[in-house]
């Protein structure tokens, strides 16, 4: 099974959430009479990408990773064929958010990421 962001293959499957929350908008209509309007409406669908890399590729799979988030404004491609989001074929569109990397203490080779990804709604 495959995860790929852009052109980054995951070596290791990550840990995937998917969440989604509603916008809730409110507007005063008449203060004067206290009346107010709202509006609720679905968000975009946010995906939280959480694992290791590890081995003696790990710091260049990091970089590389880095480099995306360097070098794209715009919407990239996103798959998962594991949890069947997304396919080779016909990918998602998703914006880079942000990427956190963690090298715990003492560990040579390891690498720890969380990387916010969010669905792309033209």
């Amino acid at each position: 099974m495959v995860t790929k962001l852009d052109t980054f293959t995951f070596p290791v499957e990550p840990e995937i959430r998917l969440e989604r929350e509603h916008n809730i908008a409110k507007k005063e209509i008449l203060k004067k009479f206290g009346t107010s309007k709202e509006w609720m409406g679905a968000g975009s669908l946010r995906i939280t990408l959480t694992g290791r890399l590890s081995g003696a590729n790990c710091y260049t799979d990091r970089d590389t990773i880095l480099n995306l988030f360097a070098t794209k404004n715009s919407p990239v491609n996103f798959y998962s064929d594991t949890i069947g989001f997304g396919s080779e074929s016909e990918p998602k569109s998703v914006w880079l958010v942000s990427c956190v990397f963690i090298h715990p203490r003492g560990a040579k080779n390891m690498v720890d990421y969380t990387i916010v990804l969010e669905e792309d709604n033209p």
